[in-house]
């Protein structure tokens, strides 16, 4: 059964229980981790490997299907259980990886398996006695190291690594508590977290009958993992907490309307699921509104986009020349000889086509026809960019009007929000009412 991070079914009635998870964070140095210390002291690498990198890399190899085993010429395959897992890890092998292998054929004894059934059972707050209700009704520590194997074998089977630490980090992931069984205040315990032991007492169970349904629920869930076999099962509290939720929610209903139901009253099982519709198309407003504003602050951003777009082509438009009756004549001093001096401080395209043409013939630059071929360039020049100015302006104003369109938009959904805003306030106000009403 898969893991759910959240811990609760968002359907059901529990949606809105505040859960607060606890993660167990992975180790920055996993010298202080008792799984990974199992490990080196299977490879008997305490002395030899006092950094713990060679052992890294060991496990690694085997993790990423990379280790050869001593006498073979091909590579063990990546591991998909726990056995396959530390007996590979046993083998001898050539350098670098290679050490005094501890020769232990049983993968179910050794340093290794100690110290990853000693970080389980931590995990779970077994230590911490959130396992007693269990245990006192037969529940072993054999039974708990059999479970710490399905669940490892559960975990690993289609997981992929990249190397030590990343494969420390995915079962520190797994292994994510966001529910206890007990609700206790006992020094190491969890607190502040979702318990079995609240929900049911919560909805007026007998504290009494906690322990034996706690057990027929365990039960039940070794036989669902395990695939119909109890002995392949194993039981992690917060993978089923949203079960063991609605499973008493149920019985709760059950236990408050026994009598045949002939009409639907506010006790009814029915009735109660439709209160219950009442928050989920709450929620669903929220996931509406929230959707709308994603969406206005996407359309905001291409706005900005248009904007720049447009102040692109006005910068282009200032930056083409002016076009002025004087010019191609101030090139020339009052001797008509070439102003060297104007000509590098303002390079004048006009006076160049009029020289060029000049050189053409034997016109001289006091002459009238001279002062016509200028006129003549800067007219035809002064087309040329007065009709490159238009062109620029009209693929500005295309994005302007891209602009003034996407604006509208943004106004509708901004409407949009505020309307399902309006129907979240008229329903919390109705509510309101009600509830004044009912507690008055």
């Amino acid at each position: 059964m898969p893991h759910e991070i959240e811990g609760v079914n968002k359907e059901n009635f529990i949606e809105n229980l505040a859960v607060i998870f606890q993660k167990f964070t992975e180790p920055t140095d996993l010298l202080t981790d008792d799984a990974f210390n199992g490990l080196l002291l299977e490879h008997r690498a305490s002395e030899l490997d006092p950094t713990g990198d060679r052992t890294k890399d060991r496990l690694n190899a085997v993790l990423t299907g990379q280790f050869i085993a001593v006498g073979e010429t091909e590579a063990e395959p990546v591991p998909t259980s726990w056995d396959d897992l530390i007996l590979t890890f046993r083998k001898e092998s050539e350098p670098p990886l290679s050490f005094l292998p501890i020769g232990n054929l049983n993968p179910r004894a050794g340093d290794a398996f100690d110290g990853f059934v000693s970080q389980y059972r931590d995990i779970l707050s077994i230590e911490t006695g959130d396992w007693s209700n269990l245990q006192a009704q037969g529940v072993t520590d054999d039974d708990i190291k059999g479970q710490f194997v399905n669940a490892f074998d559960h975990f690993i089977k289609d997981k992929k690594f990249t190397d030590t630490l990343n494969f420390f980090n995915q079962w520190y992931e797994f292994l994510t508590v966001t529910a206890v069984l007990k609700d206790t205040t006992a020094p190491g315990a969890l607190v502040d977290i979702a318990s079995y032991e609240r929900f049911f007492l919560n909805l007026g169970f007998d504290v009494a009958d906690f322990p034996q349904r706690l057990k027929a629920f365990y039960d039940k869930k070794l036989l669902e993992t395990g695939g119909g076999d109890v002995a392949k099962g194993f039981f992690i509290p917060s993978f089923h907490f949203d079960e063991w939720t609605e499973e008493i929610w149920e019985e709760h209903l059950d236990s408050i309307s026994k009598a045949p139901i002939i009409t639907d009253t506010s006790v009814s099982k029915d009735s109660t699921k439709k209160l219950l519709a009442i928050d989920r198309i709450f929620l669903l407003l929220i996931d509406m509104i929230d959707t709308i504003n994603n969406l206005s602050a996407t359309q905001a951003a291409r706005l900005t986009i248009l904007a720049d777009w447009q102040r692109k082509y006005t910068d282009k438009i200032e930056q083409l020349p002016i076009i002025t009756d004087s010019m191609g004549v101030e090139a020339f001093d009052d001797d008509q000889n070439i102003n060297i001096a104007f000509l590098q401080d303002a390079p004048n395209p006009l006076f160049w086509a009029g020289v060029k043409k000049f050189g053409e013939t034997e016109i001289k630059t006091d002459s009238d026809e001279f002062k016509k071929i200028i006129e003549t360039e800067r007219s035809s020049f002064s087309t040329k960019i007065q009709s490159l100015i238009e062109r620029i302006r009209g693929q500005r104003d295309a994005i302007k009007d891209d602009a003034k369109s996407l604006q509208t938009n943004i106004s509708q959904s901004q409407d949009a929000a505020n309307a399902q805003t309006n129907i979240g306030t008229a329903l919390l106000q109705e509510l309101g009412t009600l509830l004044s009403a009912i507690f008055r």
